[in-house]
């Protein structure tokens, strides 16, 4: 791999979730991208349970901090995180997710040839013979399928899906724009930008 790469902020929300965050962390340890290109920024969004001694297993492998906040909300540690970033690209996910070895290099390689861009998806079932997770999975995609717009809830803007990965440039105007009451183009992606 080049040592071109852009440098990138992946943050992840979590609150009482240590055995999957750890996981999480794992998974990313694992990536095929240059440690010293990526940063990792845990939130953590008022967990009563202690999550130090998860990141401190994956602070010599990885470059990761750990933000505290009281229960706020994924949005909100969201946003916390990206206050803290200091990649050119923010990259989004959550602690029970687990990103493969090529995740980091698809995205920012598909990323730098459209920089303006958001790039995202939606997250797919990796028990699907378990009941509840292929039942969970049926739901979301339904509600994925239903709200093709967005959506305004209680003054809060909240867009389909989930942003993967965005130049944080691109991400601050989204959300200046929004708390300033502008609107925002059809079919961008999905981020719950709440709080801002």
């Amino acid at each position: 791999m080049k040592n071109k790469e852009p440098l990138v902020s992946i943050i992840i929300p979590t609150r009482n979730r240590p055995e999957g965050l750890q996981q999480c962390l794992a998974a990313i340890a694992g990536l095929d991208y240059p440690r010293d290109k990526f940063e990792v920024i845990v939130v953590d969004d008022g967990s009563s349970t202690q999550l130090y001694s998860v990141v401190e297993l994956f602070s010599e492998k990885i470059n990761l901090f750990l933000l505290k906040q009281d229960h706020a909300g994924p949005a909100a540690a969201r946003n916390r995180g990206v206050q803290q970033a200091k990649g050119k690209f923010l990259v989004f996910t959550d602690d029970d997710c687990r990103p493969t070895p090529g995740w980091l290099a698809a995205l920012t390689d598909f990323l730098s040839k459209k920089p303006n861009s958001m790039v995202g998806g939606e997250i797919l079932n990796g028990l699907p013979k378990n009941l509840f997770s292929s039942a969970s999975q049926t739901l979301v995609s339904y509600l994925y399928s239903y709200y093709t717009i967005t959506k305004t809830l209680k003054g809060r803007t909240f867009l389909q899906r989930i942003i993967l990965l965005c130049q944080k440039s691109v991400f601050l105007r989204l959300a200046v724009s929004i708390t300033n009451g502008g609107s925002l183009p059809p079919r961008i992606g999905s981020f719950a930008i709440a709080g801002c």
